[in-house]
């Protein structure tokens, strides 16, 4: 299907993952200075975020519209990432994955958090250390995990979903962009 772009009121939308400082002032930086400017993705029932969280959030502070593709949930993938370390302080038993006797992958937004936590106190970036394939899987959400926390207004760790988007996300003209008027 052609994916339609529209441009959102940022306040009706609703994210699953929170947003890290450093990136948010890259992607603000970035809105203000370039022409150009990629979607982000949103799923149309819940107006659930599930790609672009800080691209979002910089037009939420900027107070603009934000360019969106709205798409039906089952139109895309929900995948999990890896770790590519294995931390000491990671328990496999049976099928589940637990955070030393803290948090187990049975609840996975303790399980994230608590781990985003643990690799954050022994100095690792709990971004860096995620890829698509690694020593350790990490449990993958499932599309009610993110629907449920959006509406409850919780948020998952960075980089926690890995939404499979299956059509190409292309750059548009950046309308906030002072270079574009």
């Amino acid at each position: 299907s052609i994916m339609k772009l529209t441009f959102m009121d940022p306040k009706e939308l609703t994210p699953h993952e929170d947003v890290i400082v450093e990136v948010l002032k890259k992607r603000l930086h970035e809105i203000l200075t370039s022409t150009r400017i990629y979607p982000i993705v949103v799923e149309k029932d819940h107006r659930v975020i599930l790609d672009g969280h800080h691209r979002w959030y910089a037009t939420l502070q900027l107070g603009t519209k934000v360019p969106a593709y709205v798409v039906s949930y089952s139109e895309v993938g929900l995948d999990s990432w890896s770790l590519n370390i294995v931390p000491d302080f990671i328990v496999q038993s049976g099928n589940a994955v637990c955070i030393g006797t803290a948090a187990c992958s049975d609840d996975k937004f303790s399980f994230y958090w608590s781990l985003h936590a643990e690799l954050t106190r022994n100095g690792v970036d709990p971004l860096a250390v995620k890829g698509v394939s690694g020593k350790l899987r990490l449990p993958a959400l499932d599309k009610d995990d993110v629907i449920r926390a959006a509406k409850k207004g919780l948020v998952y760790p960075p980089k926690t979903s890995r939404h499979i988007i299956n059509f190409n996300v292309e750059p548009v003209m950046n309308v906030l962009s002072p270079w574009t008027h």
